[in-house]
């Protein structure tokens, strides 16, 4: 009962931050922490293309506009969060195939436990306060009128933009993108790399492709061994 009397009296306050003049805030101050996050503005637009589809996609299910934006800025920041610990600490931001890694091995959750715990604990903390951010976000925003179709059709257009932003320095080689401190889009950026897990890459296809050869090739005649050579050195004193 205490927990129920302390959430009806939070209900006010929450439907505060649900006004659109807070989301435009919130949403203003999300601007320029990507710009901190990310190093430079010219990967900004594509990271909040992400934000903005990510919030277009919980739209689309829940009806809900501030509890989308909000717990899309959240996901986004948590990410952000453990990739800036990650760059910290290895040089290189979050990449996906650190959770196909992490997922695999059992090994390596031990290893991080008992390693890394002082940094766990603080992103696990921001876990828990969000999700409980969240859901008393999603009990104090009331439904709009939209219908499905148009949410569909806005998250549509949120897609479509993610594409058109995309970063130049990330199109082709992105392993240097991964090391220059992109925390908000790095780890989206990497899932562009999946396709290197069932597509084989064209140097091995072109590899394979190749007719096998011979290790070694024999070029004219060669000494038995044990048998002398017919080239020596020879060394000459000269009078000074």
């Amino acid at each position: 009962m205490f927990v129920g009397k302390a959430i009806s009296r939070l209900q006010g306050p929450l439907r505060a931050f649900c006004h659109p003049l807070a989301l435009v805030l919130i949403s203003l101050a999300g601007v320029f922490g990507a710009g901190r996050a990310e190093h430079e503005w010219l990967s900004v637009p594509f990271s909040l293309t992400l934000v903005a589809a990510l919030a277009g996609a919980v739209f689309l299910t829940s009806g809900r506009l501030a509890f989308s934006v909000y717990l899309a800025w959240m996901a986004v920041a948590l990410v952000t969060l453990i990739s800036a610990v990650k760059f910290r600490m290895k040089g290189f931001s979050l990449h996906f195939y650190d959770t196909i890694f992490v997922s695999s091995d059992p090994g390596v959750y031990r290893f991080l436990l008992g390693s890394y715990l002082h940094l766990i604990l603080p992103v696990a903390a921001a876990l828990v306060v969000g999700i409980a951010a969240a859901i008393l976000i999603f009990r104090a925003d009331r439904k709009l009128g939209w219908p499905a179709s148009a949410r569909a059709l806005l998250l549509a257009l949120l897609v479509t933009l993610v594409p058109l932003t995309f970063p130049a320095e990330a199109s082709k080689d992105r392993y240097f993108y991964y090391m220059q401190g992109r925390h908000m889009s790095a780890f989206f950026i990497s899932l562009m790399d999946l396709r290197n897990l069932v597509v084989e890459p064209a140097f091995e296809q072109r590899l394979q492709a190749v007719a096998p050869q011979p290790p070694f090739r024999r070029h004219g005649r060669l000494r038995r061994p044990g048998s002398a050579s017919r080239y020596f050195l020879r060394v000459e004193r000269k009078p000074v």
